[in-house]
């Protein structure tokens, strides 16, 4: 299963509550590499290399906004680091 979470963190009291989590669909979960931002409309950038890899923007409820597929093949995206 792989998440995008965005966690509130209360340093002086040494705690924290998920606020936000989306599930990705299990055809984009990757071992390489994935990204979360939340964007200044409130909505939230996913990046994957998984399925080919995925852009999403998602927002606040869940739905998503956007799926860019960047199709970019089967390649050892190792060598790109």
């Amino acid at each position: 299963m792989t998440r995008a979470l965005e966690i509130d963190v209360d340093e002086s009291n040494n705690t924290a509550e998920i606020v936000w989590s989306y599930t990705l669909p299990e055809d984009l979960f990757s071992l390489v590499s994935g990204n979360v931002q939340k964007l200044d409309n409130g909505n939230y950038l996913i990046t994957t290399v998984g399925d080919n890899g995925h852009i999403l923007e998602v927002n606040s409820a869940g739905e998503v906004v956007s799926d860019l597929d960047l199709n970019i093949g089967d390649f050892n995206i190792g060598s790109v680091y």
